[in-house]
């Protein structure tokens, strides 16, 4: 892990939205058209598959159900901050892999996220995340997916 010392916060928030620039002007298109109700992936790694997390945007309608108990003056304010992080490539999203099986609330960058379509993901749920134990086809459809995302990491590194 890095860390980074600031003179001072706005120096840090300068240089994160500069990042945040950087990460979305870098987008492959599959990248851009992620959007609510839509499942992805993230890969850690450019030499093969290790730590993959699967995620799901939540829609307005599974955000408003999560918040039922709280008051909707409060709810309208949290969905509009979603909406306005959403448009600047922050995607508020459940994110599950094998050390997290229960799934974690968060903002997920589009540039840490490729697209799977949602059978791939409840097939991947059905094995608990565990991406090894996929039946060939889903393998096959998270290698195509990894294989994507890895020709897009590439092109944007060099």
């Amino acid at each position: 892990m890095t860390f980074m010392e600031f003179e001072n916060i706005d120096d840090m928030f300068e240089f994160m939205e500069k990042r945040t620039n950087e990460a979305n002007a870098n987008l492959a298109p599959a990248q851009q058209g992620v959007t609510y109700g839509d499942c992805w992936a993230r890969f850690d790694t450019l030499h093969n598959f290790g730590f993959i997390e699967f995620g799901h945007v939540e829609t307005e309608a599974e955000f408003r159900a999560s918040m039922v108990k709280y008051p909707k003056a409060e709810t309208d304010s949290e969905w509009e901050s979603i909406q306005t992080e959403h448009e600047r490539g922050y995607l508020f999203s459940k994110a599950y892999s094998l050390m997290g099986p229960d799934g974690e609330l968060g903002d997920t960058h589009r540039a840490s996220m490729w697209p799977i379509d949602r059978a791939l993901f409840d097939a991947a749920r059905a094995v608990d995340w565990d991406y090894k134990r996929l039946e060939v086809p889903d393998a096959l459809n998270l290698s195509l997916a990894y294989e994507q995302w890895l020709a897009h990491e590439k092109s944007i590194a060099s």
